[in-house]
């Protein structure tokens, strides 16, 4: 996926020209679109008083992190960051007026409070990109699957009509989330250690983690495997799935069992939007599902689902793409010519271990990566590349868009918060993360004074120690921690441990292993989508092999489901 353009005016700074022109258009056509199926349009204010946020149910705001600002009379308004929240407030308002099931659409500028967020969901991180575009609908009182159908009709009809192409569609269903959770809620008393369960559950659902889903269920005592086996809700994704495939056979539509949503109010279906830009590399575009339980939180206890899509000068899409999309033309499109797919292998010995574990899948390097001076190898086949890089520099090559997929340590993904996904654990590089030191200062970290610890990991360590009641003054290091507890520099030190040598000859002992580290297959969202048949063909090969930790999880579903006619052999 190509890193988000930082300069194009059309994109983030006010729209001139053609870009304007475009605009307008894209918002005629769906006006079009969605007045032509009864639809009736809507024109959101840009701001709200902040207190029309604050839920009935809880008693909390249901527009978290809004950009908010204060009138002359002191009272706080909230920006429009979430077209749903703010059509969600016109239903309430109107409702006696209204006649369900209601349907309705709009579009506009939505403010976000995090800037506009790229492919990955990372932060850009440029006031320019503050502002961005969207296009919406929604049907209000109306039972699932009729409002879903006919939701995903208009979606995929706007798409078209504004010039993606690539199109795919990933289902999910927020109750099978919610499944897991229950499952551990129930079968576990202890309510400190169910909270922190179920913590960790959220994290391993985010980034796909089947390997810690699975260790999670079995510290349980559960077994993983059987929670959906007998699922009607799978069940009825693989035949919504299929449904769609006979409407709309030229979108590829495919189940991701682990789809979630940033807001808590979804309750049934979701579905995420991918586009390829010009080079090939699908971005995602939009997005939206069944939130049953959001009208719940302003006093209407009724049926909403909706979508949202971003218009494709803000969503990542090249500007060039978009004009020449809409032209029509007697040639048959082209297919982008597309760069190989890099893989971040981080120096040292997860690089021979990644090496060979892409060598069982026939995925072999032109070079031998411990002789050559490259940085850059291609693979003999040429549809990959291996980017040789620091091992903390991993994610930022994934995350930025600069590769696709990397291996990568646990530790090092740990340490900072990313929208990275772990689907595959390896089998090898295991290691452990300790809090070690001096045998006499054991008993110090016991005490009721702040202790000093040195780490690399200082956000991970900081976790760990929290977790075990310990509030410690962190040293970040960069080099060898040991030194810091040999030189009493720090009292203690938080490091990766392989065989305890180090340790030993200076003097040193483990007090507590805190966790262990885990090396994975990490890949940016827009590759875990393109590459299902890819990965599943990977998985099988690795499986074979015992390269990989087996998680009873279904990451795929059937053959007929995921078939990709553009999948090619290597």
């Amino acid at each position: 996926m190509q890193e988000a353009s930082r300069s194009t005016p059309s994109k983030f700074l006010p729209r001139l020209g053609e870009g304007l022109a475009r605009l307008r258009g894209w918002e005629n056509d769906f006006r079009m679109l969605a007045s032509g199926r009864g639809f009736a349009e809507l024109n959101l204010p840009l701001s709200l008083p902040s207190g029309e946020f604050v839920s009935g149910l809880s008693g909390e705001t249901i527009l978290p992190g809004a950009p908010r600002f204060f009138d002359t009379n002191a009272t706080a308004w909230s920006l429009r960051s979430d077209l749903t929240l703010f059509a969600a407030q016109f239903v309430r308002r109107h409702r006696a007026e209204l006649q369900f099931p209601f349907k309705l659409f709009y579009s506009g500028k939505v403010f976000s409070p995090q800037g506009l967020l790229g492919a990955e969901g990372f932060r850009l991180g440029h006031a320019s990109e503050f502002e961005s575009y969207e296009f919406g609908a929604e049907i209000v009182g109306q039972e699932e699957f009729v409002a879903e159908t006919e939701l995903l009709d208009l979606a995929l009809s706007a798409l078209q009509k504004f010039g993606y192409r690539g199109l795919r569609v990933v289902f999910g269903d927020a109750r099978l989330i919610r499944s897991l959770e229950e499952e551990l809620a129930q079968n576990i008393s202890d309510a400190a250690r169910r909270g922190s369960l179920l913590s960790e559950l959220k994290a391993a659902v985010q980034c796909k983690d089947l390997a810690q889903l699975e260790d999670i269920f079995g510290r349980a005592g559960l077994n993983s495997k059987g929670v959906w086996e007998n699922s009607g809700v799978y069940r009825n994704l693989v035949e919504v799935a299929e449904l769609f495939r006979t409407r709309h056979p030229q979108v590829h539509f495919q189940i991701d069992p682990l789809l979630t949503r940033q807001r808590s109010f979804y309750s049934g279906i979701v579905f995420d939007f991918w586009a390829e830009d010009a080079g090939g590399r699908l971005h995602s575009v939009g997005g939206g599902g069944r939130y049953d339980q959001l009208l719940q939180h302003f006093g209407l206890a009724t049926a909403a689902a909706g979508f949202m899509i971003r218009d494709p000068q803000t969503a990542g899409v090249q500007d060039d793409f978009s004009a020449t999309a809409r032209v029509e033309s007697a040639q048959p499109p082209q297919p982008p010519q597309r760069r190989p797919v890099r893989v971040a292998l981080p120096k040292g010995r997860l690089q021979k271990w990644g090496v060979e574990a892409f060598a069982r899948i026939g995925i072999r390097l032109a070079e031998s990566a411990e002789t050559t001076r490259k940085l850059v190898i291609p693979s003999e086949c040429g549809r990959f590349e291996f980017l040789l890089v620091k091992n903390a520099d991993v994610v930022s090559y994934v995350e930025r868009g600069i590769a696709e997929i990397a291996v990568a340590g646990s530790d090092v993904l740990d340490e900072e918060a990313n929208a990275l996904l772990r689907p595959v654990t390896f089998a090898f590089g295991r290691c452990r993360i300790c809090l070690a030191g001096k045998p006499e200062q054991r008993e110090l970290l016991l005490g009721s004074r702040r202790n000093r610890v040195a780490t690399k990991y200082p956000n991970l360590a900081m976790r760990l120690l929290r977790a075990r009641g310990v509030n410690p003054e962190l040293l970040p290091l960069q080099g060898s921690v040991e030194l810091a507890s040999v030189i009493s520099f720090s009292d203690a030190i938080v490091d990766l441990v392989e065989t305890g040598s180090t340790l030993r000859e200076n003097g040193l002992i483990v007090f507590e292993e805190l966790t262990q580290t885990r090396v994975q297959l990490v890949m940016s969202r827009g590759y875990y989508v393109e590459s299902h048949g890819d990965i599943r063909h990977w998985l099988a090969h690795w499986r074979a092999s015992a390269c990989v930790v087996d998680a009873h999880f279904e990451l795929f579903t059937p053959e007929a489901l995921h078939h990709d006619p553009h999948s090619e052999k290597y």
